[in-house]
């Protein structure tokens, strides 16, 4: 009973893997099915061979009848069911590589779940009442909870490996007491005192070591921290995490939610409240890839520009319907109270963990170091700047045109990066209307020649032309993507709404950092009027001034929203237009898994290397301490008796050295004599009242290095293998 609630409590593990609870009954009977044939099969003493053939048919029985009942005839499987069953698997290995924990409980996941349950009670109740070990019998389930845990969500951890914890100590307390009630000596009644004793004292230690490891752990420095070597960090490709880029978002929400609230903030300064940057350009869109660690607190791999002013905002996200957090550029520092925020520092980007699916009804505190410059701050001749930087903000695509390229030449001129930014910036200002009503969306080569020969457009095309010219003239650049101040209202907080998403350019100057350009006219960022030249503005007027602006009709149609793909881990990638299908774009999980096994492997060997050279120290530092004969026998027969201890016969407390030897003997062969010999030496140095003389030690030497030998030769392959891994060896 107690092995099949080990399997049950990995069960439950699973419930970081699935996204709903209906994975487990199902699989709580394949599991309980699963020890129940194995109890009854292990009374039948049928050969080994037999057993394996009949756990695997009535595997396939029962997980026709738990998963597949309508396709079986007269309660056994049909090839109807062969068939669905190996279609469900194909989808679900397709989608296995496209999916990201908590998975939908699709028949294909939930059948490889099932054959994964069957297969490891199977071998646990071979571990546990075969060969009679609590450590193997737990390996089995131990890495079905451990695959869980690799590659599940970080919701329910604590709970899952607490419930996990505590049914396999509670295992392995039962297996001591059953093995020490039935190979202990116990004079009268003391077998069953015994047992009790260890049971309450077991079951003590249990409900320790449980609720302390629940309650504690998780509260201890560094508990929450980044892991010092983090597997899911160094995904390669899409995948994990996946949303549509937000500036394909803008367009929508400048049309169809215009007057609709997004979010709310209070805060000191009005600043244009940024989600992401964009930093990839292939010629069609603008996306961005980043990695993301947790965020509480102080930011790591801050690098705002300076001067700056410090500003503390206070953020209440209503309808964003997305995974960004707002906050005015440059984040320094978060604190979320209800929630898990995750943070790239690369682009200064706050996101929400996958405890929720949009930031939507999340309140929380950003504080921020907002560029104070002046001309003379970015007016200065370019430094070298770091291949970090070039070798991502400078990149453009071989289709690039040549026409585009010459014109921002021709635009910027000579003179210093700044100098060279603003004439681009000033370029489309002077000569271009904003124009959402008459403007498609979009910004790729073609879409750019479209927009520089029709001087009209919106945000859209106003920061990705800028940024793709500005790069063709060696400027490192990039896309921002959030809104401008929004309206301040009686309360004191300025209400953000559709009408004022916004994009802009960021610029990265050498000693400075990035800094924010505004090509878009009618729109100015507060603050940067100073290196800018454009005064406050957004949709709408100019928060708490006064100040109107006039906006185009909108009456564009729609464009495609943007939808969430998969919910946030570690690594993010923006993606254009509607979010791909879940089975779209090539795989990470694979190659997770793969460098998972070797980890595993690796750790493997590790602790094989680490044991021999345990047991090497170990013998070494027994045999130096021995210094007269009776000590040097005494060692002699404890190194015997752990080689025969690999047979399966273990010295009891209770026995003398011959009788341990004359129980040994029937099992040992032709090993069984020089054991008998070094079990009366070792009476004798252990009774004897004078030193053994030093010839007798060094027999018990000779005699302890025979039996080892001879005890490996009559062992098999597992035993081996058992004596290679297991530390009691």
């Amino acid at each position: 009973m107690a092995l099949g609630v080990v399997t049950l409590a990995a069960v439950v593990g699973f419930a970081r893997l699935f996204a709903q609870g209906s994975f487990f009954l199902p699989l709580a009977a394949v599991a309980l099915a699963a020890h129940l044939a194995a109890a009854g099969l292990r009374r039948t003493r049928l050969p080994a061979v037999a057993i394996v053939a009949i756990a695997a048919c009535g595997g396939a029985v029962v997980l026709a009848w738990v998963l597949y009942p309508s396709t079986t005839g007269l309660g056994l499987p049909t090839f109807h069911t062969l068939a669905t069953a190996r279609s469900d698997l194909g989808d679900a290995w397709t989608q296995f590589g496209r999916t990201v924990a908590p998975a939908p409980v699709t028949p294909g996941f939930l059948l490889a779940s099932a054959v994964a349950v069957w297969a490891v009670a199977w071998f646990s109740d071979w571990a546990a009442f075969r060969v009679g070990t609590a450590v193997e019998a737990i390996l089995p389930t131990g890495t079905l909870f451990l695959f869980g845990a690799l590659l599940g969500g970080e919701r329910h951890r604590t709970a899952t490996a607490a419930v996990f914890a505590a049914a396999v100590l509670s295992f392995v307390l039962l297996h001591r007491v059953s093995r020490q009630a039935s190979g202990s000596v116990w004079v009268g009644r003391g077998a069953a005192a015994g047992s009790r004793a260890l049971l309450v004292v077991g079951a003590s230690v249990v409900a320790v070591a449980v609720i302390g490891g629940a309650a504690v752990g998780p509260r201890l420095p560094g508990a929450r921290s980044p892991a010092l070597v983090d597997w899911r960090e160094h995904a390669d490709g899409p995948g994990t995490r996946v949303t549509v880029s937000p500036l394909v978002d803008i367009r929508k929400r400048l049309v169809q939610q215009s007057d609709q609230e997004v979010f709310s903030v209070r805060s000191s300064q009005r600043s244009y409240w940024r989600l992401t940057a964009l930093g990839t350009f292939d010629g069609t869109v603008w996306s961005s890839g980043g990695r993301f660690g947790r965020a509480q607190g102080d930011l790591p791999e801050v690098s705002a520009p300076r001067p700056s002013l410090a500003v503390v905002q206070d953020f209440r996200i209503s309808g964003l319907a997305a995974i960004w957090l707002p906050a005015a550029f440059h984040p320094t520092a978060v604190r979320a109270r209800d929630t898990q925020v995750r943070w790239d520092g690369e682009s200064a980007t706050l996101i929400i963990d996958t405890d929720a699916e949009t930031s939507d009804g999340i309140e929380y505190r950003v504080e921020s170091a907002v560029p104070r410059l002046s001309r003379e701050d970015l007016d200065r001749p370019g430094g070298r700047l770091p291949s970090r930087i070039t070798d991502r903000y400078l990149d453009l695509p071989a289709s690039f045109p040549t026409e585009v390229a010459n014109l921002a030449a021709t635009v910027t001129g000579s003179g210093t990066p700044y100098q060279r930014a603003l004439r681009l910036q000033d370029y489309f200002r002077d000569n271009f209307t904003y124009d959402l009503s008459g403007t498609g969306a979009g910004h790729s080569d073609q879409a750019i020649e479209e927009f520089l020969d029709a001087k009209r457009g919106y945000c859209e095309q106003f920061a990705g032309t800028y940024a793709a010219m500005a790069r063709a003239v060696g400027l490192p650049a990039r896309v921002a993507v959030g809104f401008t101040p929004g309206d301040l209202g009686p309360s004191g907080r300025y209400v953000v709404r559709g009408k004022h998403a916004h994009a802009w350019p960021e610029i990265y100057f050498d000693g400075v950092g990035w800094v924010p350009f505004e090509p878009t006219p009618g729109r100015g960022n507060p603050g940067a009027e100073a290196f800018t030249g454009v005064p406050e503005q957004q949709e709408g007027g100019v928060p708490g001034t006064g100040t109107t602006t006039t906006a185009p009709a909108t009456t564009a149609p729609v464009a495609t929203g943007a939808t969430l793909q998969t919910r946030p881990f570690n690594e993010l990638e923006t993606r254009p237009g509607a979010a791909a299908p879940a089975d779209s774009g090539p795989s990470v999980w694979p190659g997770r898994l793969v460098r998972a096994v070797g980890a595993t492997a690796l750790a493997a060997l590790l602790w094989v290397v680490g044991l021999a050279a345990t047991r090497r120290t170990r013998h070494w530092l027994r045999r130096r301490a021995a210094r007269t004969p009776a000590q040097r026998i005494t060692v002699a027969w404890a190194e015997g008796a752990e080689a025969v201890a690999a047979s399966g016969s273990s010295a009891q407390p209770s026995e003398t050295h011959r009788e341990f030897a004359g129980r040994a003997a029937p099992h040992l062969g032709a090993t069984a004599a020089p054991l008998q010999r070094l079990a009366e030496l070792a009476g004798v140095a252990a009774w004897s009242a004078e030193d053994p003389d030093p010839e007798m030690a060094e027999e018990a030497d000779d005699l302890s290095g025979e039996v080892a030998r001879g005890v490996r030769r009559r062992l098999g392959l597992r035993q081996r293998l058992r004596t290679v891994v297991d530390p009691r060896y």
